[in-house]
Parts: C-alpha cells; sequence; structure tokens
C-alpha cells in the first residue's frame, strides 16, 4: 500500500504568544538535552557557516553572549547553550545551561530588561544565577553504592528484612552547610509486589524495581521539575529473598492475630 502525506496547517491569532511557565520550559530543555545531547555541538559555538545553496555560504553568528569569545563569557562557566528569546510576555528571556565539575545545571531567565539590540541583562542575570547556584548548593550523587536502605520489611521471607537502593543512580542538590545525614526515605511499595499485610512479597529477585521512596531533606521536601510534590526515585532490590517454608509462614500468620 502506497504511504500518504497528509498536511495540517494551523493558524493562531497574530497576538497569540507562548505562555509557558519558567518550570515548563527547564522541562524541555531537560528533556531536549536527554534525547538529543549532541544539539551543545551546535549550540556551544560562537559563530558557524552554513549553506545557502549551491556552493555558498553564509556565517551564522550565536546571540548567547556567554559563549567564550562574546562580551558576557565567563572562563568559571563553561557554559554551552542553549537558547535565547524575546517576547512581549516574557521580555527578554535566556535558558542558560553549564556542566562544571561534571554536572550539568539548567537555568530560565525571563522578564531581563532588553532596552535594545544587544542588552546583555539576560546573560548578566544568568551568570548571577549560575554562580549562586554553585555557591550555595552541593550536588550528591546517589546510586548503589551511596544509597542504601536496610530496613525493607519482608514478613514471609526466609529473612524478614531486606536492603534496597535507587533503581538508576541519581542526584540532589542540598545547600553546602547540609549533610546526607538530613535526607530521609519513605517507601511505597507497587501493588504487584505489596505483601497482603505490607512489606514486601517473598520470594523476590536481587534487583527487581518495586516501588519508589519519597525523599525530604532536613523534613522538607525537596521540589523537581516535572515532579509534583517532592522527589521521587524508582528503588530495587539489592539482594533475593526466598519464602519462608510453611512451618514459619504458618506461625507468623498465627502470632500475627494477636
Amino acid at each position: 500500500m502506497a504511504k500518504r502525506r497528509v498536511w495540517v496547517t494551523l493558524h493562531f491569532p497574530k497576538k497569540d504568544e507562548n505562555t509557558m511557565s519558567a518550570s515548563d520550559v527547564a522541562k524541555l530543555a531537560q528533556d531536549l538535552l536527554k534525547t538529543y545531547p549532541e544539539i551543545l555541538q551546535t549550540t556551544s559555538q560562537a559563530k558557524m557557516w552554513f549553506d545557502k545553496g549551491g556552493s555558498s555560504q553564509t556565517e551564522m553568528t550565536n546571540w548567547n553572549l556567554l559563549l567564550k569569545g562574546e562580551t558576557q563569557y565567563d572562563a568559571t562557566l563553561p557554559v554551552d547553550g542553549l537558547k535565547t528569546g524575546t517576547s512581549t510576555a516574557a521580555g527578554g528571556n535566556f535558558v542558560g545551561t553549564v556542566k562544571k565539575n561534571g554536572h550539568r545545571i539548567i537555568t530560565v531567565v525571563m522578564h531581563a530588561a532588553n532596552k535594545s539590540t544587544g542588552d546583555p541583562s539576560r546573560f548578566v542575570q544568568t551568570k548571577r544565577l549560575m554562580k549562586w547556584v554553585y555557591a550555595t548548593y552541593k550536588p550528591i550523587a546517589l546510586t548503589t553504592k551511596t544509597y542504601q536502605l536496610s530496613d525493607i520489611k519482608v514478613p514471609m521471607g526466609k529473612t524478614t528484612t531486606t536492603s534496597a537502593t535507587v533503581a538508576k543512580p541519581a542526584t540532589v542538590w542540598i545547600r553546602k552547610q547540609q549533610t546526607t545525614k538530613q535526607l530521609k526515605s519513605s517507601v511505597t511499595i507497587d501493588s504487584a509486589y505489596q505483601a497482603k499485610k505490607g512489606g514486601l512479597k517473598a520470594p523476590i529477585k536481587a534487583n527487581t524495581t518495586f516501588g519508589v521512596t519519597k525523599l525530604t531533606l532536613a523534613g522538607q521536601s525537596i521540589p523537581q521539575v516535572g515532579q509534583s510534590g517532592t522527589m521521587r526515585l524508582p528503588i530495587k532490590t539489592t539482594v533475593s529473598v526466598n519464602q519462608a517454608n510453611w512451618i514459619v509462614r504458618t506461625w507468623r500468620n498465627f502470632v500475627a492475630l494477636f
């Protein structure tokens, strides 16, 4: 069967504007960099040549003034993207990103002054924001080595408790005066892995993702772009737990009645 192409034309009123929030824009930028990291090969360039057709080319200048060689460049902030913008509703705005000490951050600045073409206000404010983040916060890597939960109940297991860890590595940013000891976890087990009276079903294999952990820091929620409430991470078992024999299970059920 021959393939058919369908063209759709959308018409918007001339005065319509994008009304995405700063959080929405940050999430879009996060997904873009995750899906197409190679875009940074272009956005990190202050100037690039593009084909005009035939054998001719034209040189395009990047409007990002934080790039190396531009007026707002700062050697302590190796900015490599991402997107400038200007609108009546959002003023001068800029989605910036920088990778420093192995960790990337994304910033969104809106409503910066935009008095004339080339006004650097959005980039000045981005530098201030980026420097404030690095001066105020530190990244903590949560991995199978650094993050362990050791008291997950397995009521009908050969052992009645087991350990868990994050299903995949994650990073949480905490203030520099805070410590990982202030991180607290609240575990929610998926119904498919939940025992009738709570805890994990047995048997269960190692590396089984069975639920999520909700993290708080010093009693406060940890907001995350794209998530409601606080930081939630998938968690998995670290070892296999066999089911206790029927005599032990019967005894435990009997004791639970009282």
